[in-house]
Parts: C-alpha cells; sequence; structure tokens
C-alpha cells in the first residue's frame, strides 16, 4: 500500500504549475485527481492519457481530464477480501479508508501480486523450477517465470497479462482463480490442466500441469 503521504495527487485547486511539476518528479501509472486534498479525491487519471494530453497542440486542461471513478475499501479488508473486490469490481486501484472515512492509502493489485507471490526465500535450497514427469506433465514451482512456462507448454498468450499484474505461476494461478487457492483447485487453460499441489502460507508453492486430451 502506498501511504496517504506518498500518493501522487493532481490538485485541481493548486496552481496548474504545481500540477505539472507533480508529473515531472512522480513517474506512476495513474494519479489520484482531487479538489483540496485527499479528504476531496475526484477520481484517477491513466498516465497514458496525459502523456497524450501534453503531446497534443491545446494546453492542458486538469480539470477537463477524463477521470476513472473511485472505489474505496476498509483498511481492515484481507488480502483474499481485496483480490475478490478488485475482480468484482473490475479495478486495479482503490483508496484505503479507515473506520473514520480518512484515506489512509491507495493500494493496488499489484502491490497484492507482489504480497502474495513473493520474493524466493532468501536462503532457500535451490532446485529446478519445472520438473517433467514421466507421464508429459510438468511440476512447476510457483516462482517460476511466466515466459518459461509458455515456454515449456507452448502457450501463446495468458490472461491479463498485457496488464503486468503477475509475473510467475503463482501470479497466474492467483488471476486465473480470483483468490488465493487452495491445494488442489484447479482450472482449465490452453489445452493443459492446473493443479495448484502444494501452497506456502498465501503463496501457490507447486502445481502441475498436464495436457488435456485432444
Amino acid at each position: 500500500m502506498t501511504p496517504a503521504a506518498d500518493i501522487a495527487c493532481l490538485d485541481l485547486s493548486a496552481a496548474h504549475e504545481a500540477n505539472i511539476e507533480l508529473l515531472r518528479e512522480r513517474a506512476v501509472s495513474r494519479y489520484l485527481v482531487s479538489k483540496g486534498g485527499l479528504g476531496n479525491a475526484l477520481g484517477f487519471v491513466d498516465s497514458s492519457d496525459l502523456l497524450r494530453e501534453l503531446l497534443s497542440e491545446r494546453e492542458l486542461d486538469f480539470g477537463k481530464l477524463a477521470l476513472q471513478p473511485l472505489q474505496y475499501v476498509p483498511g481492515s479488508l484481507s488480502l483474499i477480501g481485496l483480490l475478490e473486490f478488485f475482480k468484482a469490481n473490475q479495478t486495479q486501484i482503490a483508496l484505503v479508508s479507515n473506520e473514520f472515512g480518512a484515506t489512509e492509502g491507495l493500494v493496488t493489485l499489484s502491490d497484492l501480486m507482489g504480497t502474495v507471490v513473493g520474493d524466493v526465500l532468501s536462503g532457500a535450497v535451490e532446485s529446478p523450477l519445472a520438473i517433467q514427469r514421466n507421464d508429459g506433465s510438468w511440476l512447476l514451482d510457483g516462482l517460476l517465470p511466466i515466459d518459461e512456462m509458455k515456454q515449456l507448454l507452448g502457450i501463446g498468450e495468458l490472461p491479463e497479462e498485457e496488464l503486468g499484474n503477475y509475473h510467475t505461476v503463482g501470479g497466474f494461478v492467483i488471476v486465473q482463480l480470483g483468490r488465493i487457492p487452495r491445494k488442489t483447485e484447479a482450472f482449465d487453460w490452453a489445452g493443459w490442466h492446473f493443479e495448484v499441489m502444494d501452497m506456502e502460507k498465501n503463496r501457490v508453492d507447486e502445481v502441475l500441469a498436464t495436457r488435456l486430451p485432444e
């Protein structure tokens, strides 16, 4: 989560040059837009939309930007609850509010994926991230990069891959199921059957990929 003090916020009540300076100093994928601070947030704007406006011949008018609607989540919401919220509302970003209605910060789907999937544990013994079994199936480590999985299985595109919200097999499984999975949960994709073989707390540890019969 990005704390409230660190949120990149364009303030419509501030001077035009102050907002331009913010764009120069803070390179983020989305900016919050407010009128007078976080207590009067209006919506989000994509950096790509801002860049398009900046490259046009007309002067950038922050007050006329096309804003994405705001979504709020309580700070007490669990990781699973946040994943379900993002999927149900088809969004990847939300403001976090406390019990008094004040904004505590900003959370994105990328934040969750980083928390859930995690990095390789320090001090872990190195082992192959993909093992082909005698029956042709693959036992995949949850930390295997998705590009390597695609190459091993001969898969083209993955769901929501272009959004860059996950980079590992574990992230792929979580996005596909829309939640932190349980052991033995499974789904089919691109001619393969994926089954969660092992979990390590909230991290997908091992996944078995078996080719579906044609």
